[in-house]
């Protein structure tokens, strides 16, 4: 299907939504997540499964399952600091924003994976938030060099958000209003893809430079590249299975129960046959210490796991993907992912915790490929 097309039908189901209008209007200011609201409720999964009867509504939605989050309780020795938080996220794609990306570079497969996350708040309830798609979009796409084709892509990514905005709105009756949280910068910033705060390691690029998003694996393409890649998939899926942590990562930080909380797991798993694959891949310790540091400086009597508003950072993308004449596996670099997702933490939370994004890397090269 044409870009034409695509673009044509996705704004046919928006117009019949009522949504064109506001998916088009400009941001001034773009975070990698978005505030949705306060839902009263005090059921993750009871607010989980009413959205979904929701988004299974929606023509292009599909839904991939549910993937638990870890807080920072998993890390508090202290029983003390603990306030029993966490969090849920639905994971789910958008046929058109999918085939929007893909139809430009397999590479752009990387942002077809759409997150909601619920999570329990301090003064009780829940609250939902989402990896804003536009945003998302913007960062992953900044290495094109034809302005027309980006701002189509960002605008499929818009038109992602508001479906998703209109579904929270049918199931919570929650306002269609965008209030994007974490990191904040403006757009031409995304664009440009230049380092913008103080100790960033590198540009806010995936693709512009080697380091940020780098190859794990490479092979020759074969002559079958769906069963190639599906392979490939099927191969890092078994090696994470049986991911035994070494010593070294396990002792980094105190967790309630090491050897299950080190465990990578596989949460999705979108593919799009004989181009890529993006598979979705995080585990509880990681999440946990992650909500932690972005949480620390926020941290109070009243709210001891601020942090659990960035969940939807996680899974942690992998990305198999058809590259010329060769299929390549890249992951982001955490450190890369901390200036992306986890800048808003401060630098005093980058300093206590400067160990952890390389071993992150050397943990999941290995939980993926063995080695």
């Amino acid at each position: 299907m044409s870009r034409f097309r695509m673009l044509t039908s996705t704004l046919g189901l928006l117009g019949m939504l009522a949504l064109a209008q506001s998916a088009f209007a400009a941001e001034s200011v773009y975070g990698p997540f978005e505030d949705m609201g306060k839902i009263e409720s005090a059921s993750l999964e009871g607010a989980a499964s009413k959205l979904e009867s929701i988004l299974g509504g929606f023509e292009d939605f599909e839904l991939l399952g549910r993937s638990p989050f870890s807080g920072p309780d998993l890390t508090q020795e202290d029983e003390s600091k603990r306030d029993g938080r966490g969090g849920l996220l639905i994971l789910l794609t958008d046929r058109s924003l999918t085939e929007a990306l893909v139809s430009v570079h397999p590479k752009y497969m990387l942002g077809a994976l759409l997150r909601l996350g619920f999570y329990e708040r301090a003064d009780g309830g829940l609250q939902l938030t989402m990896l804003q798609p536009e945003t998302h979009v913007r960062v992953i796409c900044n290495d094109l060099e034809d302005e027309a084709l980006y701002k189509e892509l960002a605008t499929a990514a818009a038109l992602s958000a508001a479906k998703l905005r209109r579904a929270a709105n049918l199931a919570f009756q929650l306002p269609a209003v965008r209030k994007h949280i974490g990191p904040l910068r403006e757009p031409e910033r995304l664009r440009e893809a230049k380092k913008d705060m103080f100790m960033m390691v590198g540009p806010l690029t995936y693709f512009r430079k080697e380091s940020q998003f780098p190859l794990l694996h490479s092979e020759a393409l074969e002559d079958d590249p769906a069963a190639q890649l599906s392979r490939l998939a099927d191969e890092a899926a078994a090696q994470l299975a049986g991911f035994e942590a070494t010593e070294k990562d396990m002792s980094y930080r105190w967790s309630q129960d090491p050897e299950a909380d080190m465990r990578w797991r596989q949460v999705a798993r979108v593919e799009a046959p004989g181009q890529a694959i993006l598979l979705g891949v995080t585990r509880p310790r990681t999440e946990a210490l992650a909500a932690q540091i972005v949480g620390l400086k926020r941290r109070s009597n009243d709210d001891r796991s601020p942090g659990l508003d960035h969940l939807c950072a996680f899974p942690i993308e992998v990305l198999l993907y058809v590259d010329g004449d060769h299929v390549e596996i890249r992951s982001a670099r955490e450190m890369f992912r901390m200036d992306y997702f986890f800048w808003d933490a401060g630098k005093g939370a980058f300093m206590k915790y400067a160990k952890m994004p390389a071993m992150l890397d050397r943990s999941l090269k290995r939980a993926l490929l063995g080695k």
